[in-house]
Order: structure tokens, then C-alpha cells, then sequence
């Protein structure tokens, strides 16, 4: 597991977003691997939300298992801090990242497996308000009356990006600096919209996951917004709430990495953090042949937290990233923990 994750993220992080960078120079083929990733410090503000969120670094690996955090110019070395210029801003408490790729539309001309080009990261965060939890029963557990929680109104943001170290936000639609709204009262992602993960399907067709909590169910859930760009996005709707019974996502399913399958052409792979019945997250697999309707392939988890109560990721386990190997068909999967009985760590 990775734990050597700089100053800023020396209390708890999670949330892996990596990306494998391939290309040949003079001197051979070079390789980068870069995992962008959220924590927050043990002085972080305690009265925001009890996440990994606070602030987004960056580390750097040769080949996908050694990791070496980079020096980032904001506090503590991240390389994306809330926003404290605009008072107005969606993620004034505390940011995350969901996503970082690059992306060529009519008006921006993206990176591939190069490095250098223009880099969009989907981030998220929180602003001051108090929202509202009393009596809702979110994965397990009944919120008790009386309680609000800082930095749960969530919205979805975009910044910019030459090097995946320096970033600039992008302004949105929302009068926040966010993308696109939450929900109005009473719809599904009406408490939040987080942990966005984007697609390409094709030139200008891209589809954006992304997870709220419907407080009608009581399930974790994931929706889906359309671009023909990758800033002005249109909603869809909910895609995804999870099973049944002892279905490993049998109360919702949330954060989630999205890859091509190679078994299927314009078909998807999506790897899924779920919750079962007694609370407990791993991750399980959906399908589909064409991105927008999913399958379960099976009620139980793909992988699941260690048995071992002394293991760094006993219990629950989830934030799934897979990296295909094209050379040899083969993949990685990496994943978060750090839940009440494990300790903070991402591992493959």
C-alpha cells in the first residue's frame, strides 16, 4: 500500500486516480505513472464532513508500484487546495479529486498517453452550509435528530492543467464556479453530486458518473450527465442503486472507475464500490454495451477488505481504479481503505 503521502494528507487519503503515461524518445520508451489523490491534514478544519477529502496531491511511480509524492506549490504540498479566493465557490471547505484525463473536443486538444497537453481534472468538494441529516438512514446506520453536517452540499467542478501539477479552475454553469446544480428538494441527488469519473464514447459524446445519496431509498446511487464538449453537462438521471438481499451493493453502489472492454466492442467496464446490507463496502463489476444501460455480473464483490484484523485493509475497502496493460492484456486494480478498523492506505 502506498503510504508516504505528503504533509497535507498526513491524517487520512484515498481516492486513487491513475493514469500510465507511455512514450518513445531518443533515449527508448519512457514510462510515468501519475496517481492524483485527496487527504487532509490533522489539523484540517474537524467540524467538515468525516471524509478523505480536504486537498488534492500527486505522486509519481516508474512503474505503478513505487510511489514517491510530489512537492505540489499549495499548502503543505498538494496541488489543489479549497477554494479561498471566492466566497461563492463550491468547494470552499473542502475539495476532492474524481478524475483527471485528457480529453479533445472541437474546442480543446487533450493529452493521450503522452504527457504535456492539456489535462481536465473533475474535482468536487463543499461549502459552509449545514445541511440537514436528522433520521436518514445512510449504509446501516440512522442519523441521530438534530444533526447537520459541513461540507455534505457537494457539487462537481472542473480545473485545468499543462503539467498535472499546476491547476486553474474552470467556471461552470452554477453560480458556484460547479459544473452543473445538485438536485432540486426531493429529487434523487438532491444532498450531493461527488466522485465524478468521465468517458470519451467519441469525439463529442462524452458521459460523467457520478454518486449522490437518494434520501427517498436510503441507497447510495449513481447518475449519469451528457457533454458534447466536457464542460456543459446535461443530466440524465439515475442509472444504478445497487441489489438485493446479500448483494454486495445491496445498499447502493457509489464510487466507481469506468474503463473500455476489451471484450466487447463500445462496450464498458465498471468497477463499483458497493455497500451491503450490514454496511460493509468492497467492490463488484457492472457491464455494459454501450455505456449507458448496466448489468451486474454477480450479487457478490470481486474483491473484498482483508480477513486479517491486523491487515491495513481490514474491513472495508472501496474508491476503485483498474489500469489496462495493453501489452499483455493484462490489468491493475487499485483501491482505498482506511474505515474504522484499517488504517489509511491505497493497495493493488
Amino acid at each position: 500500500g502506498v503510504r508516504d503521502c505528503g504533509k497535507f494528507a498526513d491524517a487520512k487519503f484515498g481516492q486513487p486516480v491513475i493514469r500510465r503515461y507511455r512514450e518513445k524518445t531518443v533515449d527508448g520508451d519512457f514510462e510515468n505513472w501519475r496517481m492524483w489523490y485527496h487527504g487532509r491534514d490533522i489539523d484540517f478544519d474537524p467540524d467538515v464532513m468525516k471524509a478523505p477529502t480536504g486537498r488534492v496531491g500527486l505522486a509519481e511511480s516508474p512503474d505503478g508500484i513505487s510511489w514517491t509524492a510530489i512537492d505540489g506549490d499549495e499548502y503543505q504540498g498538494a496541488v489543489l487546495d479549497p477554494n479561498k479566493e471566492e466566497w461563492w465557490g463550491f468547494d470552499t471547505t473542502h475539495s476532492g479529486v474524481g478524475d483527471v484525463q485528457g480529453i479533445s473536443t472541437d474546442k480543446v486538444r487533450g493529452a493521450d498517453e503522452n504527457q504535456g497537453s492539456v489535462q481536465f481534472m473533475y474535482c468536487f468538494g463543499g461549502d459552509g452550509e449545514e445541511v440537514d441529516v436528522s433520521g436518514l438512514d445512510m449504509g446501516g446506520k440512522t442519523v441521530p435528530d438534530g444533526t447537520s453536517i459541513m461540507g455534505l452540499r457537494m457539487r462537481i467542478g472542473l480545473a485545468l492543467s499543462f503539467d498535472g501539477v499546476h491547476w486553474t479552475r474552470l467556471e461552470g454553469a452554477h453560480h458556484s464556479g460547479a459544473l452543473f446544480d445538485v438536485g432540486a428538494e426531493g429529487e434523487w441527488d438532491s444532498l450531493f453530486n461527488a466522485w465524478p469519473t468521465v468517458i470519451q464514447h467519441s469525439k463529442n459524446d462524452f458521459r460523467m458518473f457520478y454518486n449522490s445519496f437518494d434520501a427517498s431509498t436510503s441507497r447510495f446511487s449513481i447518475g449519469l450527465c451528457r457533454s458534447e464538449d466536457g464542460i456543459k453537462w446535461t443530466k440524465s438521471g439515475k442509472i444504478l442503486e445497487g441489489g438485493e438481499g446479500d448483494a454486495f451493493d445491496a445498499r447502493g453502489c457509489s464510487r466507481r472507475c469506468v474503463i473500455a472492454d476489451p471484450n466487447s466492442e463500445g462496450g464498458y467496464l465498471m468497477f463499483v464500490e458497493g455497500i451491503d446490507r450490514d454496511g460493509k463496502h468492497s467492490i463488484g463489476l457492472y457491464t455494459s454495451e454501450d455505456g449507458l444501460a448496466w448489468s451486474r455480473t454477480s450479487d457478490s464483490a470481486l474483491l473484498s477488505g482483508s480477513d486479517d484484523k491486523d491487515a491495513w485493509d481490514h474491513g472495508s475497502i472501496g474508491s476503485p481504479w483498474v489500469v489496462p496493460l495493453s501489452e499483455d492484456g493484462s490489468c491493475r486494480l487499485y483501491y482505498s481503505s482506511g474505515g474504522e478498523s484499517g488504517s489509511p492506505g491505497v493497495g493493488m
